[in-house]
C-alpha cells in the first residue's frame, strides 16, 4: 500500500486513566528507536501502574485502514 508522505504520520495517544502512551508511526527509524528504548528500559514491577511494556511505550507497527471521505 503506497501512502502519500502527508499520510505517513506519527500519532501519540494518552488518556487520563492509564500511565502509558500508545505510539503509532509510519516512520521506520522512529519505530526502531522506540523498540531499542523498550529493550533498554525495565518493565514496571508487579503492583506498579503500567501494562508491562518497557518504559510504558507501545510501538504499533501496523498501518490502520482509512475509511470514508
Amino acid at each position: 500500500m503506497n501512502m502519500a508522505r502527508y499520510e505517513q504520520e506519527t500519532i501519540i495517544s494518552f488518556n487520563e486513566e492509564e500511565k502509558t502512551a500508545g505510539i503509532y508511526t509510519h516512520n521506520k527509524v522512529l519505530r526502531q528507536k522506540l523498540a531499542a528504548h523498550a529493550q533498554q528500559t525495565p518493565a514496571p514491577k508487579a503492583g506498579e501502574s503500567g501494562t508491562g511494556q518497557a518504559g510504558g511505550l507501545q510501538a504499533r507497527q501496523s498501518v490502520p485502514q482509512r475509511t470514508g471521505s
